[in-house]
């Protein structure tokens, strides 16, 4: 489909102009194809998994490749078009998405660290084996760190001499792993392995094959995989198909946009090695109950003049289907502007003949084969975008009723959608269509404008349902954070009538929470920060992210401070814990058990967060400051810093409400309203795991709120809490009094927590 959701003309001008500057550099190579010759992301267990020597607290261990399920981060990374790196193709994550194309960029010449934390996997050091890299330009120098905790002491400091050589780490251990590179001239890492012995328990499971002996409950609804950018990883395809097997959804259609050999140069056939990737995923998600699609988008340049385009077809579809794809989807969607033929009744004959032809010899293969088609007209809006648009429409009456037409609605994407919206479409084409629904679609300009659309499904009610013959998403280019808002969808479709999206959102945080790195945990606090999450990014294609209630509380906020009347500012005690909270985000999600490829699309959209949740704590500061009067001028200062790095970042939060609300307080007048602002002594820098760690932040009678810290209880004015593994933790507190005289502050606290063996080695 089409690029949705682009409402800023400065988005749509800058992508158009990068990307045609990325199509000149990517002339006359592959783009970005998601398929490598490479293992199965389900072989990461090394070895053949015997038992080893290795004994601790009677649980054996295995050595396994551990970058998978590690926390990464990079203190930089290389920027070209933009002011910050375009994470699918250059941020730290890419060194472990499949994709050999993608790839690390680390700034030229500097000194950068990557740093690899076990510490919220493994909760313990780890005895290390063999790392290596795959690494491209010029390393003066490449050093090791190991560590108990990250940022903590440094135990051993090793020179890897050759990065192109495997480097043996035997005998060694460490919880975390810091590489720091000195580089000349441009370098790329595409991919690290990094072998260690792991306990039994720690080892993540291969996903599940649910046992169900039903079947989905909506075979023809799921997911599309069918965006512009860089395509899913293996492991997030693996991991969607066990979410909707889970949720009952049942067909998936793999169509991305930027696999070469699905679209710009559908004719060159797979290598071995991808297809043998593609059999083993058809055979999970058929042992699943998932009918998996393939797609394949010939008709930019199909020609039908003669035989050979469409012989060069039906091979590569009947191929898929031995190799155990369920059915084939055929796309001829935003062909326009690659093709001179005009989009008329011609054209769709054309579609419908090649359709028509291809199902007939695929039903004589597989008599149960299932075959989609996305036309050139694939919304009422598009109708009226060509001047024959309604004789391509009318021409769809001759495809086969065996074969569904893939048609999104009244527009590209829908802020709402029912059954009468559709009456023209089946009474014009016959066909009850399966909806292509943009709902989370964020792929227009996110180069630029960056969005992550976690809103819980909704604009769609009952009706739909009878009209259509199944609803299938074209999702996020985030896959793992895809997998997160498609809960809402199919809590949808177990109970349309009574669906409301709190309960989507709910059971869409419950059902990712459940599916972390530590599956014997609980997963209480994780399922919490998901649903903070989906509440900090509530938005979809028609609607900017943001978090409503914060907004809401803002805008009220300001219209009282704008006003001469004394009003009460009960805005503030419940802006205070949301900021508070936002300002400690990437610390709560960086020690959570969270699935790591969801850890990854969150890294830089937090980074936004915690500005603004930093700036929010400013600007009520200096509030709290004029209020009491004072001037206030150097938690405006700090306020207009938090912003200028969240000026600095590209992806979108609640249209600036932030910034008005800090416009707002620098605009107030001195007053002396009896308000006080609260100080807090800082927390006790000695932090051992397991241990009981208190802090007493003031001697006041305030309500206190901790955040970034699990488990912790601020009750009493104590703040007591038990560290479960090592690492470096930003806490923020917030505290407040509602009763006269009012008051109000925060603290922002950083530490580090070691194991009191290495407490005791310093």
């Amino acid at each position: 489909m089409v690029f949705t959701g682009i409402k800023h003309w400065l988005a749509i001008i800058f992508y158009a102009l990068v990307s045609l500057v990325l199509v000149a550099c990517n002339a006359g190579e592959s783009q970005n194809s998601p398929i490598f010759d490479g293992d199965s992301d389900l072989d990461h267990i090394e070895g053949d998994n015997e038992e080893s020597d290795l004994e601790k607290d009677g649980s054996s261990r295995f050595l396994i490749d551990i970058i998978p399920f590690s926390r990464l981060e990079a203190s930089d990374t290389k920027r070209d078009f933009f002011p910050w790196p375009v994470e699918s193709q250059d941020a730290i994550a890419t060194i472990r998405d499949d994709n050999p194309e993608t790839s690390w960029k680390i700034p030229e010449n500097s000194e950068t660290t990557l740093t690899v934390d076990l510490q919220p996997w493994l909760h313990e050091q780890v005895d290390l084996d063999i790392v290596s890299m795959s690494v491209e330009g010029e390393i003066v120098k490449l050093t090791l760190s190991l560590l108990e905790a990250c940022q903590g002491q440094v135990k051993q400091s090793l020179i890897w001499e050759d990065a192109r050589e495997n480097h043996d780490l035997t005998g060694f251990s460490a919880g975390c792993i810091q590489l720091q590179f000195q580089t000349q001239g441009p370098v790329s890492l595409s991919r690290l392995t990094l072998n260690a012995w792991v306990p039994e328990f720690s080892i993540p499971s291969e996903p599940d094959v649910p046992i169900d002996t039903v079947g989905p409950l909506f075979p023809q609804s799921g997911v599309i995989e069918g965006f512009y950018g860089v395509p899913w990883s293996w492991g997030e395809r693996y991991a969607m198909i066990e979410r909707m097997a889970e949720t009952g959804l049942g067909t998936y259609l793999y169509c991305p946009k930027w696999d070469d050999k699905h679209r710009r140069n559908w004719r060159e056939p797979y290598t071995e090695t991808e297809k043998s990737r593609f059999q083993n995923l058809f055979e999970y998600s058929e042992a699943s109950r998932i009918t998996f699609l393939f797609g394949i988008s010939p008709f930019i340049d199909f020609d039908a003049s003669q035989d050979e385009d469409y012989e060069t077809l039906k091979n590569k579809a009947t191929e898929f289907t031995q190799l155990g794809a369920g059915g084939i989807a055929l796309l001829a969607d935003d062909i326009e502007f690659d093709t001179e033929h005009p989009v008329d009744a011609e054209m769709a004959a054309i579609h419908v003949s090649v359709a028509n032809r291809l199902f007939a010899h695929l039903q004589i293969l597989n008599p149960t084969i299932t075959m989609m088609f996305v036309p050139t007209v694939y919304s009422d809006e598009r109708i009226g975008m060509f001047e024959d648009g309604i004789d391509y429409l009318n021409a769809l009456q001759d495809l086969d009723e065996g074969i569904s037409i893939m048609w999104t609605g009244p527009g590209t994407s829908n802020l709402t959608m029912t059954g009468s919206d559709l009456d023209e479409f089946v009474d014009t084409t016959g066909h009850k269509p399966v909806i292509w629904d943009n709902f989370w679609a964020n792929d227009g300009g996110d180069g630029f404008t960056g969005r992550i659309l976690l809103g819980a499904f909704s604009g769609r009610d009952e009706t739909l349902i009878p009209a259509v013959s199944g609803i299938m998403h074209n999702t996020s280019i985030q896959g793992g954070l895809s997998r997160l808002s498609l809960g809402s969808f199919a809590t949808f479709m177990q109970a349309p009538g009574q669906y409301e999206p709190p309960k989507g959102r709910d059971m869409a945080s419950d059902w990712e929470g459940q599916s972390g790195i530590r599956p014997n945990d609980s997963n209480e606090n994780d399922i919490d920060t998901l649903r903070f999450i989906m509440e900090l990014f509530d938005g979809h294609a028609q609607e900017d992210t943001g978090h409503r209630k914060l907004e809401a509380a803002i805008d009220s906020l300001i219209q009282k401070l704008k006003s001469d009347s004394d009003q009460d500012l009960d805005e503030v005690f419940d802006l205070l814990p949301l900021f508070g909270r936002m300002a400690a985000i990437r610390s709560e999600v960086h020690h959570s058990a969270l699935a790591p490829d969801m850890v990854d699309e969150l890294a830089f959209p937090l980074f936004k967060i915690q500005y603004e949740g930093e700036m929010g704590l400013w600007a009520l500061r200096a509030l709290a400051e004029k209020q009491g009067g004072e001037s206030g001028n150097d938690s405006l200062l700090k306020a207009e810093d938090a912003r200028e790095h969240s000026i600095e970042n590209r992806f979108v939060f609640s249209s600036g409400k932030v910034a008005k609300l800090l416009d707002a307080v620098r605009a107030l007048r001195v007053a002396d309203q009896n308000v006080t602002t609260l100080s807090f002594s800082q927390p006790e820098q000695t932090c051992v795991t397991h241990e009981k760690w208190t802090w007493s932040p003031s001697e006041d009678e305030v309500e206190f709120f901790v955040f970034g810290l699990a488990d912790a209880d601020a009750g009493d004015s104590i703040v007591e809490w038990q560290p479960s593994h090592s690492g470096h933790y930003r806490t923020v507190l917030v505290g407040m009094r509602q009763e006269s005289p009012l008051a109000w502050g925060f603290d922002i606290s950083e530490f580090v927590c070691e194991s009191v063996h290495s407490t005791n080695e310093e």
